[in-house]
């Protein structure tokens, strides 16, 4: 479809990142998502990107998103 852009895969995610400004984590806690919200993917978000996790805790690594510059809800 014209204008729109798809992405899908690992090897997709950091330019899907790159043009997200606000990342909801709804995924089931799986072997593959646990901790899936860590340093890797902050640092491939902009700068005031938003987190909304609705997911279970463990996809969170908390000492990851503490002192960065992502706003939580």
């Amino acid at each position: 479809m014209d204008g729109v852009d798809c992405y899908a895969g690992a090897d997709s995610l950091p330019a899907f990142l790159a043009h997200t400004d606000i990342l909801v984590c709804l995924l089931p806690l799986t072997d593959e998502t646990r901790g899936i919200l860590n340093a890797r993917m902050f640092s491939a978000l902009p700068a005031g990107a938003m987190l909304v996790n609705v997911g279970r805790g463990g996809h969170l690594v908390q000492d990851d998103l503490l002192g960065r510059r992502l706003i939580t809800a």
